[in-house]
């Protein structure tokens, strides 16, 4: 989170107003300035994930894993996600043996490119800090409307 706040007060020389704004930045920074400063070279299917997608994949994620009270998942789980996704954008090669390979490389690219999601074990994986998983969560929530989300879980704390 240090290096998120450095990140961003450097591209600015201030921090916005509230945390929401804060972490948008942020992960601007991460996913799309990030790799022009560093002349980072993509793998082929992660270079056709337009920004929107990839914050829409990331969103998906944490939506799908904070609602199953998953803080830790499976690299099969979340390369599952990842090829539920990946089939549905207009690009895609729908070969299963392909979108499994694809599925492992955008997850691969995410974790050494972004550092967003992070393999803590062997096989098991997370968002780097729970503060990500929750803004991409409250993404999605907000993107769809699913405001009906918010109000099964209006009695637990984590929500």
């Amino acid at each position: 989170m240090l290096t998120l706040l450095c990140l961003v007060f450097e591209e600015n020389e201030d921090f916005p107003a509230n945390r929401s704004e804060l972490y948008k930045e942020g992960l601007d920074i991460l996913l799309k300035k990030w790799d022009a400063k560093r002349n980072i070279e993509r793998n082929q299917v992660y270079k056709n994930l337009l920004l929107d997608c990839k914050e829409d994949l990331l969103s998906e994620i944490a939506f799908t894993t904070f609602e199953q009270k998953d803080y830790f998942f499976k690299q099969k789980t979340v390369e599952a996600y990842i090829v539920d996704f990946i089939s549905n954008l207009q690009f895609a090669n729908l070969e299963p043996e392909v979108l499994k390979l694809d599925s492992e490389a955008v997850l691969k690219s995410i974790e050494a490119q972004h550092g967003l999601l992070v393999e803590r074990a062997k096989g098991i994986y997370s968002f780097s800090h729970l503060t990500f998983q929750e803004y991409f969560c409250a993404r999605k929530i907000v993107s769809v409307l699913a405001y009906e989300n918010l109000v099964k879980h209006i009695n637990e704390k984590r929500w």
